[in-house]
């Protein structure tokens, strides 16, 4: 999805918003925002800290089901991405690093490497869209060259 389409999305989904569909965030134990479907309802808008976080409805079920509930706390991390926090550990997991768990998984067991070697990349460079389509895993440093660098220690040293 490119920026345009992306930015039309966002803007479209408030007002898309039924009060049936309209649920707030504190009410699934965190602090802030609210939750808005696209007239379609293939998308799902997260709203927190005055940004929409875009998911389609397969990736914002895995959210809901996996992350919404007593345990855990909504957040946005230093980075700007959508996190969910662990209440008794503090353990804090990247929504868009959750949704490909399983992958992540797999191409750390075909590279023989560790899970943390393996990233998701949003193809787009939107951390704010979360939608299958433009999440990709991939190995560190590969993940770097997406970003203009040949290894991940030469990105993190810019």
């Amino acid at each position: 999805m490119n920026k345009e389409d992306f930015d039309k999305l966002i803007n479209d989904l408030p007002s898309h918003k039924k009060e049936r569909e309209k649920r707030d965030i504190e009410n699934k134990n965190s602090t802030e925002g609210s939750v808005y479907y696209s007239e379609d309802e293939q998308y799902v808008g997260v709203e927190m800290r005055d940004k929409t976080y875009l998911f389609d409805r397969e990736n914002y079920k895995i959210f809901e089901e996996d992350f919404w509930d007593e345990n855990n706390l909504l957040s946005v991390d230093s980075g700007g991405y959508l996190c969910v926090i662990d209440k008794k550990t503090g353990y804090m997991r990247r929504i868009h690093y959750y949704l490909k768990k399983d992958e992540v998984e797999r191409l750390s067991k075909e590279l023989r490497c560790l899970m943390g070697d393996i990233h998701v990349h949003h193809k787009n460079k939107n951390k704010f869209d979360n939608t299958l389509g433009n999440l990709e895993v991939l190995h560190k440093d590969l993940h770097a060259q997406r970003h203009g660098s040949n290894t991940w220690a030469e990105l993190l040293e810019r």
